[in-house]
């Protein structure tokens, strides 16, 4: 009896039950098997004689591990379609009009093949789910545990690369993939709750792992895990403000102790460091002006690959808007804005609402990378794999969007 009425059970079926169970448990392996998937190819492949993509399966498995048929809003997927279409157009024009040399071809099918396969297992993805984001922390916790024990496997060779050789470090790793896979490990640190106190931990831990990018020359990686690390302490959004505010200021004094205590016990990368700091761009500003050049000159493109036979000393600019301007022309330039712009709208209404701010910031770190170190063809399957994941993909109404209110 309750307040003089009888009690009544709520019987819920066991069926439904252990289905949910299940369901829960499947997202929880997809996100660690996902996790894993994107950072062990770049990095184990110094320590196992394993090919790199063999480490692609673990996040195709985990893709279909959460195929769902439902139907969902197909908007997200045009763009990816259009750039997908001119790339096979500009490979039948280069291969039949234009008599392209094979670096083109190869190009245009590596990421056609690894584009093909991300988006196979994550076009009727399940809404996103806590126990999905779960599963992704404990991937990226444990990548970031892989990544120390390779980092330290391999010391001296970041410590001493002269005495070693650069040629031995590029062999070993993939020199822009390890500190990709790193930045995204990192991100294991996001707390979901505004909090200061758990927004100072994990602003200090993205500045630990800010540290060990510049050990192995991720200068980039650690410029993003810092700006992260700034508008996690500091917002947006911009709940207890004051409080942040004076994390903040301890966060300042860290990096500080951090780079005049720390940093100069890294050797060569230090040395690598100080001499970036003098030429921040290394060289890259040729790169950008004369794709930039080479775009305004032909406006619908030169073909897939041509930038490899322009003269420059590297095969692609390293930003992908260049590169797909350069070579795709405005066809090409048009869909990649509109996939930015989508991924952009996207990840600021994910990063305002603290329980969301891991595939924000997993989205963000990628998207970011692909301004710096793509040809298109190199993270295709990344980030092929992560727009349509967290873009393309719903949350669901049972970890709703919180629009920025703090979680307590």
């Amino acid at each position: 009896m309750v307040n003089g009425h009888p009690a009544v059970h709520s019987v819920i079926p066991r069926a439904p039950r252990r289905a949910v169970a299940r369901s829960r448990r499947r997202d929880v392996i997809a996100g660690v098997l996902i996790a894993s998937g994107l950072t062990w190819p770049f990095l184990l492949s110094s320590v196992l004689h394993i090919p790199w993509w063999a480490y692609l399966t673990l996040a195709m498995l985990g893709g279909a591990l959460r195929y769902d048929a439902a139907p969902r809003d197909k908007s997200p997927h045009w763009p990816l379609f259009g750039f997908v279409i001119v790339v096979l157009i500009y490979t039948l024009l280069g291969a039949v009009v234009l008599r392209m040399p094979g670096y083109g071809s190869e190009k245009a099918w590596h990421f056609l093949l690894l584009a093909l396969a991300a988006y196979l297992v994550t076009f009727r993805q399940a809404p996103l789910t806590i126990d999905l984001d779960r599963g992704l922390r404990w991937g990226l916790g444990l990548a970031l545990l892989v990544a120390l024990g390779v980092v330290y496997h391999h010391r001296d060779l970041f410590l001493e690369t002269q005495r070693y050789g650069i040629a031995e470090l590029r062999q070993l790793f993939a020199v822009t993939g390890f500190p990709l896979a790193i930045a995204l490990a990192g991100l294991w640190a996001l707390p979901r709750t505004l909090r200061p106190w758990s927004l100072f931990a994990g602003g200090a831990l993205l500045l630990l792992v800010a540290a060990l990018e510049i050990f192995v020359r991720g200068r980039f990686a650690a410029l993003t895990l810092g700006a992260c690390a700034v508008l996690l302490v500091l917002g947006p959004p911009w709940q207890h403000f004051v409080s942040r505010l004076f994390y903040a200021c301890g966060l300042v004094g860290a990096l500080l102790l951090l780079y005049v205590f720390v940093l100069p016990d890294f050797g060569e990368s230090y040395q690598y460091l100080e001499a970036l700091i003098q030429h921040p761009l290394e060289n890259r500003d040729l790169l950008y002006t004369f794709a930039w050049r080479g775009f305004m000159a032909h406006p619908l493109g030169r073909g897939i690959g041509s930038f490899a036979y322009s003269g420059m000393l590297d095969a692609y600019p390293h930003n992908i808007f260049l590169e797909v301007g350069y070579e795709l022309g405005l066809p090409g330039l048009l869909t990649v804005v509109l996939m930015y712009g989508m991924a952009l709208r996207r990840l600021w209404r994910l990063w305002l609402s603290p329980p969301h701010r891991l595939l924000a910031a997993l989205l963000g770190v990628m998207m970011l990378y692909m301004l710096k170190a793509g040809d298109i063809a190199t993270w295709a399957f990344q980030w092929v794999y992560l727009y349509m994941l967290i873009v393309a993909t719903p949350v669901a109404p049972t970890w709703p969007l919180l629009r920025g209110e703090a979680l307590r």
